[in-house]
């Protein structure tokens, strides 16, 4: 995929983009920067002409701009061929080719429900972190989180002051006030 840069008329960069299919999604994977365009092995001067690559043009490069021009002209090419193409088969892959162009992102990674047993464990170190007075019982969730990392769960502090709310929605822990911490 080839653009003009930065004025898609006059350049006079000439960037090269790549583009490689991972995980399902078209993802940008390279970027050539000339001012000369190459045909057959033969290079032909750019809009601009042929001169010297310098610090300023790659430094005014947006990676996300170009990334995003060249998806929306691959995709425009794409549709262009699906539509001029009357059967369902010949035109599947281009269908695909549009498709991983207009995915977005990666899912998020969520983490599980918490569970039955994760939010005993966490009002039972609330309950701890009460009982030892002084500094954790002044931030339990503090201390409720410690203990998880100490055990292995990856929880952090919005995270665990969840726990400790939907522990309190079950019953496990007692509501709390405004002079009960937490």
């Amino acid at each position: 995929m080839t653009l003009l840069w930065p004025d898609q008329q006059d350049g006079p960069l000439v960037l090269t983009c790549h583009w490689a299919f991972i995980d399902g999604r078209a993802v940008m994977v390279g970027l050539d920067v000339r001012t000369f365009t190459e045909t057959d092995g033969q290079r032909q001067p750019g809009p601009g002409g042929v001169r010297e690559v310098r610090i300023d043009d790659l430094t005014g490069l947006s990676i996300r701009e170009i990334r995003e021009l060249s998806r929306a002209k691959l995709a425009g090419m794409a549709m262009t061929k699906a539509g001029a193409t009357r059967r369902t088969a010949e035109r599947a892959p281009y269908d695909q080719v549009v498709t991983a162009l207009t995915t977005r992102g990666t899912p998020r990674r969520r983490r599980p429900p918490a569970g039955d047993v994760l939010l005993r464990i966490v009002a039972d170190r609330y309950r701890e972190a009460l009982a030892l007075g002084g500094t954790p019982a002044r931030r339990p969730a503090v201390y409720v989180t410690e203990q998880l990392r100490e055990k292995g769960w990856e929880y952090d502090g919005p995270a665990v002051r969840k726990l400790i709310q939907r522990a309190r929605q079950q019953g496990l822990l007692p509501a709390a006030t405004p002079r009960r911490p937490g």
